[in-house]
């Protein structure tokens, strides 16, 4: 927890403001895959059975249906369901891309600031200190806490989905999805205490 505390108080007011706007917009991301993901099912029964379903219900109390016929109604479904993967792969393209100027705003202005650190200090500091160390904290520390920022938040980003993704499941089939869930986690914890 300290060490978030420390990379928050890094951070200038304008990355601030890119960090809460980067988490909203991995919630929509989380969003985004939930929906695609609870899309799929529906859509491929509806899709390949001919008879009425309870997805025909939901969908006839938003749509009349009954004008038109099976091969519409497949083109329909089809291209709605390739628009929203469209605009889906659009958005997680725009994440990605965000996540990374993020990131990478974050490696210039520190930088920047080191760097400034050091062009004000005396030139004996720079007669006494091995000019290895001042490279490696102006260029090479601060490529790490870009890739650390990267990796952080796209393990962020995946723990949302997992969110979104167990809280369809348990939507759908609470019993099963809970025990799976508890499997995993019961895996996982003696995975992790065993080796």
């Amino acid at each position: 927890m300290n060490k978030i505390v420390k990379f928050y108080l890094i951070l200038n007011s304008s990355q601030k403001k890119s960090l809460f706007f980067l988490i909203f917009l991995m919630g929509l991301g989380m969003v985004f895959e939930t929906v695609g993901i609870g899309l799929l099912i529906p859509a491929v029964n509806m899709l390949l059975q001919y008879e009425k379903t309870t997805y025909h219900l939901v969908i006839e109390r938003y749509i009349d249906i009954s004008m038109f016929d099976q091969l519409q109604l497949f083109v329909i479904g089809v291209t709605f369901l390739l628009g929203f993967f469209l605009l889906k792969v659009i958005f997680l393209t725009f994440l990605s891309w965000n996540q990374s100027k993020f990131a990478f705003s974050i490696q210039e202005t520190t930088s920047l600031r080191i760097y400034h650190q050091y062009i004000t200090k005396p030139y004996k500091f720079f007669m006494d200190e091995n000019s290895s160390k001042v490279i490696k904290n102006t260029i090479n520390e601060c490529v790490n806490l870009s890739s650390i920022t990267v990796a952080t938040s796209l393990i962020l980003s995946e723990f949302f989905v997992i969110i979104g993704l167990s809280t369809l499941l348990i939507y759908y089939k609470p019993f099963a999805a809970l025990t799976v869930i508890f499997t995993l986690i019961l895996l996982s914890l003696s995975f992790y205490l065993l080796t």
